[in-house]
């Protein structure tokens, strides 16, 4: 028979070896992941934050901390293309020994989109080190954007979280998938991050994920996270009464539910080619220009076109006074920046000389554009 101290010592044994006893029904391990190397992408990226850069002889110099406050920076230098004049290789000190390695640079190739060069650094990964244990990989994407007719702009480096925490979890005697991302960008899983449960893996790599402070439903049953380590290595799910059905649950939080279901126009929006066009139209007939500030990777721009102006009710508004036309972000940079538009959509209304009326952002219902649309 194991004595205690046998017991203990044997314990230690195996986590030595990394080898750990089953967890208990609804307790996680997860391990963190990274793209390339697994094999696995996400299809989704949360927010994206910035790192300011200071010019410093022919490059420019920041510094990363995933974890604000908690751990050392993590220098950085961008260099530019002697003979194109593009930046083009990013250097990290992830050893902190204050020069960059070979192995700790990283050489990309500059795009030109609409005007704008891109510079896209997409498997750097960093390492967080939240306890003296061990450290975890925090794997990014990185892209400086240079805009020719923006010289003064100060310069940053867009960043985002490629990476995931992944596991298993018991829940009601099956064995689950669970998945964790750091949706803030803070380096810490807590209340303000993503997660998805799955009965197979393939099922945490879908676009269903909810808010760790929000419940899951799976099987048409609701989980909660009760608990989330910090590095995101463990979590603890349990069951939860939302005290309604998946399908009630659904129905009631479908903000879009009153534009899905409204009459639909049988006559579609007739869209002016062109600004120019718009405004050309505008002064003979002296009606106001919806001008509709949109892009083709935006979202509510996407559900406003699908829902919104295909409707009856909006389409009648604008028919005896409105010309409609849309800008979009990328190939008209140049009314763009006339008219400082920096979120979509953007909906602005011109009188008929091309003078502002009035301007509103974000996705806009029916009913606010039936309104928007009125003339004062």
């Amino acid at each position: 028979m194991m004595t205690t101290l046998g017991m203990f010592l044997h314990l230690v044994l195996l986590l030595q070896k990394g080898v750990l006893p089953p967890p208990a029904p609804g307790v996680a391990r997860l391990s963190a992941r990274v793209p390339v190397a697994q094999g696995d992408h996400l299809d989704w990226f949360p927010s994206s934050s910035e790192i300011a850069l200071v010019p410093s002889g022919d490059a420019l110099r920041g510094s990363f901390t995933a974890i604000p406050g908690s751990m050392r920076s993590i220098k950085l230098e961008l260099h530019r293309n002697t003979a194109t004049g593009r930046i083009d290789t990013l250097k990290v000190d992830h050893n902190h020994n204050g020069s960059f390695e070979p192995a700790e640079t990283y050489p990309a190739k500059p795009k030109q989109e609409s005007g704008v060069w891109w510079t896209s650094f997409d498997d750097v990964t960093f390492h967080i080190v939240y306890d003296r244990s061990r450290s975890i990989p925090y794997a990014t994407q990185l892209w400086f954007i240079d805009d020719p007719d923006e010289p003064d702009a100060k310069p940053v480096l867009h960043w985002t979280r490629t990476g995931w925490n992944e596991g298993r979890v018991e829940l009601d005697g099956k064995l689950r998938w669970i998945q964790l991302t750091d949706n803030n960008l803070n380096g810490i899983f807590d209340r303000g991050d993503c997660w998805i449960l799955g009965n197979e893996r393939a099922d945490i790599f879908k676009v269903v994920l909810r808010k760790t402070n929000d419940h899951f439903w799976l099987d048409g049953k609701a989980y909660v996270l009760k608990s989330i380590g910090e590095s995101g290595r463990s979590a603890v799910v349990e069951p939860f009464n939302p005290g309604m059905t998946q399908a009630e649950e659904r129905t009631k939080r479908d903000s879009f539910r009153q534009d899905r279901v409204a009459d639909r126009s049988a006559v579609p929006i007739k869209w002016a080619p062109s600004l120019d066009v718009a405004m050309k139209e505008a002064a003979a007939s002296g009606k106001q220009i919806l001008v509709d500030f949109t892009a083709t990777w935006c979202g509510p721009c996407k559900t406003m076109d699908e829902l919104v102006f295909s409707s009856k009710a909006v389409v009648d508004a604008g028919a005896q006074n409105t010309i409609f036309v849309k800008v979009d972000a990328d190939a008209q940079r140049d009314i763009i920046k006339k008219y400082k538009v920096n979120a979509y959509p953007t909906l602005v209304v011109l009188d008929a000389s091309g003078k502002e009326l009035k301007r509103v952002l974000g996705y806009q219902s029916i009913r606010e554009m039936v309104d928007f649309l009125k003339v004062d």
